[in-house]
């Protein structure tokens, strides 16, 4: 067996597939409908296609990692992510736990998948080809919506608090704030789709789905997600609207450029946050804490006190090279986990306590990566809000149609410049 890149895209593609299904019979409305031992079949064939599928991922991953270490052509990305290994290696002499292991692993692939898309050539690559994504895009609008009118109804109460148009409804996610995050990144799809369309009433379909998508994120009251789904339906409008402002929300050719773009769009976002933060949108009461505490202490609470406490933890050891999956959603569900770094609600946090500053590295590392391979500063602006507000790559769904957009941002680039020499 060997690496391949296109097989590659295509695991990619089926695990976006298989990602939310076991979320959809176990926890929504539709699911909770069916008999229990109709649910837990399909529960368990749907994350067992997933993890299968994930499974396969990692062969490639390791095969790739494999294929450039027997050709000497490892460079400073691939470097980085071979570090963890290490810690890998310290508890598997020193405190090894199976499931702890695991965890940790699985954590690692799921890390590796934008250096995985990133460090390949793309000269032989296929063609710029999105039916397959589309077909999911739609699989999944259709899920929502028929989850939706299912569902969310007068008889419908919800466990965690209110927005101005109702109980925060989760659809077909495991709570609120990872529908919200999910929405965001299928609005982030339609901008996508709108930036490189060329037929008018194609991008008047899309924007028509960036409404539908913003209506359902006001539903949910995640902050995260619906601060950017905010920012990208009114950046939607101007694209269509106005096309000659296009050109300022396309990543341009220059680092410095593209840097400087992300970091003036990051402080609209910012902006976004804020008034995301608002009782009636969020069913929280983030602006009182705003008020009492501090922009940064209100805004981030618990998450900041967490992130603190990895950085200055006492064990410097640990610090340096970290705990394969501690800080993860799935490591304090099944794992065996100090109380105060439970429920780190953080991908930077969840990287420190994994791989201690490896860790760091590698997230300051994927952002780069972001910014300097996305058709839009939309992009890294996206991976960055929800790594802040959540274990990004454990939210399989938005993770892996994150990293297809990195795919096809860089052939869409790819081509352009292709053209641009064949003129």
């Amino acid at each position: 067996m060997s690496y391949s890149f296109r097989f590659t895209i295509k695991l990619l593609e089926l695990l976006l597939l298989f990602s939310s299904l076991p979320s959809f019979v176990l926890f929504s409305p539709v699911g909770k409908s069916l008999n229990t031992s109709l649910t837990f079949n399909l529960y368990f064939i749907f994350t067992f296609l997933r993890e299968l599928t994930l499974i396969l991922i990692a062969i490639q991953l390791f095969l790739f990692i494999f294929s450039k270490i027997k050709r000497y052509k490892i460079n400073n990305i691939i470097l980085i992510l071979l570090l963890p290994i290490f810690s890998f290696i310290y508890y598997f002499f020193n405190d090894f736990q199976l499931v702890n292991s695991l965890i940790g692993i699985r954590f690692y692939i799921l890390v590796g998948f934008p250096i995985l898309l990133i460090s390949d050539n793309l000269k032989n690559s296929e063609k710029f080809n999105l039916k397959s994504v589309d077909r999911i895009f739609f699989f999944y609008l259709f899920l929502n919506s028929f989850t939706y009118f299912f569902g969310f109804n007068d008889s419908y109460k919800s466990m965690v608090g209110s927005t101005f148009l109702g109980p925060r409804f989760s659809f077909i996610f495991e709570n609120p704030i990872v529908a919200a995050m999910s929405f965001g990144v299928l609005i982030l799809y339609c901008n996508f789709k709108i930036s490189t369309l060329k037929v008018k009433k194609q991008k008047l379909l899309f924007l028509f789905l960036s409404f539908i998508l913003f209506y359902f994120c006001l539903l949910t009251g995640g902050r995260a997600g619906l601060s950017v789904t905010m920012l990208i339906t009114l950046i939607n409008i101007c694209i269509v609207y106005f096309p000659k402002l296009r050109k300022y929300f396309i990543s341009p050719k220059s680092n410095f450029k593209k840097i400087f773009l992300f970091s003036l769009i990051s402080f609209f976002a910012f902006l976004a946050i804020i008034v995301s933060s608002i009782g009636s949108l969020s069913g929280r009461s983030t602006l009182v804490s705003i008020a009492n505490d501090g922009i940064i202490e209100g805004l981030y609470g618990s998450r900041g006190q967490i992130l603190s406490r990895a950085i200055t933890q006492s064990d410097k050891f640990q610090l340096l090279i970290g705990k394969p999956g501690l800080g993860t959603n799935t490591y304090t569900r099944f794992g065996d986990v100090d109380k105060i770094y439970a429920n780190s609600d953080s991908y930077i946090t969840a990287l420190i306590l994994s791989f201690g500053i490896i860790g760091l590295i590698i997230f300051f590392v994927s952002l780069w990566l972001f910014i300097i391979s996305s058709y839009s500063p939309l992009l890294p602006l996206v991976f960055l809000v929800f790594s802040l507000s959540q274990c990004l790559p454990e939210l399989i769904f938005p993770w892996t149609l994150l990293n297809l957009l990195i795919y096809y941002s860089r052939i869409l680039i790819y081509q352009e410049r292709e053209a641009k020499k064949n003129k």
